[in-house]
């Protein structure tokens, strides 16, 4: 073969890149395979943290922990938690999400492989 030339699959390949209708189906295709793992991420345990601090002056007055006092007294307060959550049942509701984005992505799978074929 000659420095520069193309392979069979090299070409379709590039046809398939340059049409507009198999761009999008592919593109489709992706945004529903990212809508299925949305629905599996149901499963999973949920996370969360948060913090805060408090600055008490002398005379009574609180502000945020970054701000700057004149006062010679002043107590801090600082809090921290964290939340760990997990949907042990919901009536089916995550399976038939999950269900409903799978064959989302079957059908979709499906119009992307005849937009292939009807591009040729």
């Amino acid at each position: 073969m000659r420095a520069g030339a193309l392979t069979l699959a090299q070409i379709v390949d590039q046809a398939l890149c340059n049409n507009p209708q198999t761009a999008a189906a592919w593109a489709n295709a992706c945004a529903q395979a990212a809508q299925v793992g949305i629905a599996r991420s149901e499963y999973l345990p949920a996370i969360g943290a948060i913090g805060a601090a408090t600055v008490t002056d002398s005379d009574g007055s609180t502000r945020a922990a970054g701000a700057q006092s004149s006062g010679a007294g002043r107590s801090t307060q600082r809090s921290a938690g964290v939340t760990l959550s997990y949907l042990l049942y919901d009536f089916g509701a995550r399976d038939a999400v999950l269900e409903g984005s799978l064959q989302t992505l079957a059908a979709l799978s499906g119009r992307q492989d005849a937009t292939y074929r009807g591009c040729s």
